[in-house]
């Protein structure tokens, strides 16, 4: 069973929004493929997928914040410059703009041979109706102008009024596009940070000392340093805990104790209180732990 990635559905969906204007069929295709992927993926979800990992939905959120705003921009943009484009045949009139050719005179009613681009003879006859063209380049991409708006790029000759009016709206829509897009992308965490640069968090009156002593939370975990092993049921203990409070490891195992999964009881001592190794060489972390009086009391008495 082919498992489709949200990878390869947002694919489909910018490709068809990006070719939108010169391949409005891509619509259609788009739909059908990912309706196609919804009835496969509802399948093998029910009848061939294992469980999926709980994961959350933080994928979602990035894919809803960042992907799909940033496929309705380039939509919005690509719209506008291919509206702008067309006919793309990088010809414009003469009588709509003054070009390279447009003020030299060829003699009328004569026979021209020209040579097309694929080196085939061609012959024309230039008459009084004959309408005249320059070069012009119509892929403004290419050109670097942003935003495809024809009232800030007067350039533009080539176009129809409607194709103007239209290029018009379209360019506009995207600068209003663009700006709703990076404020939810990063407005939210620029407002943050300017304004913690001119606001204080802190307030004196709010936060107190409440007299909870760090040992009266239940749940608090202290960091006791462990090596992890996949093919071990408890963490390593890599630290020496006979001065701590055990409730701070953060686990408990009670058939064996914490001394069962401490490395310190691999090493070989040589007394009571020392190992067998040089002086001076730290093999363990060094944790300490200093209760208040009545939680050290507690401690005396084997309270834990």
């Amino acid at each position: 069973c082919f498992r489709l990635c949200i990878q390869d559905a947002t694919k489909v969906l910018f490709v068809a929004l990006f070719y939108a204007v010169l391949f409005p069929g891509g619509y259609l295709m788009c739909g059908v493929t990912l309706t196609v992927y919804y009835i496969n993926d509802r399948f093998c979800i029910t009848r061939v997928w294992k469980p999926a990992p709980l994961v959350g939905t933080e994928l979602t959120k990035f894919s809803r914040k960042f992907f799909f705003s940033t496929a309705l921009f380039a939509f919005s943009v690509m719209t506008a410059y291919f509206w702008a484009g067309f006919p793309y045949d990088n010809l414009c009139s003469c009588k709509e703009g003054s070009g390279t050719g447009c003020d030299e005179a060829y003699p009328m009613d004569l026979e021209y041979k020209l040579t097309d681009r694929d080196d085939s003879t061609v012959y024309t006859t230039i008459i009084d109706t004959t309408k005249y063209y320059y070069f012009c380049r119509q892929d403004i991409i290419k050109d670097g102008i942003f935003p495809p708006i024809p009232s800030l790029a007067p350039s533009f000759v080539w176009m129809t009024n409607d194709q103007k009016n239209m290029t018009e709206i379209l360019g506009w829509l995207s600068i209003v596009i663009m700006i709703g897009v990076g404020q939810m992308m990063f407005g939210n965490d620029l407002i943050d940070a300017i304004k913690k640069l001119y606001s204080f968090a802190y307030d004196p009156f709010e936060v107190k000392d409440q007299n909870v002593d760090f040992s009266c939370v239940d749940g608090i975990f202290g960091y006791i340093p462990s090596v992890m092993d996949g093919g071990i049921e408890y963490p390593l203990i890599a630290c020496d805990i006979k001065d701590i409070d055990k409730k701070l490891i953060g686990w408990s195992e009670p058939s064996n104790g914490y001394e069962s999964w401490n490395l310190i009881s691999d090493i070989p001592v040589n007394s009571r209180n020392g190992i067998s190794v040089s002086d001076g060489v730290h093999l363990f972390s060094i944790v300490g732990h200093y209760p208040p009086e009545w939680r050290a009391r507690e401690l005396a008495m084997g309270e834990y």
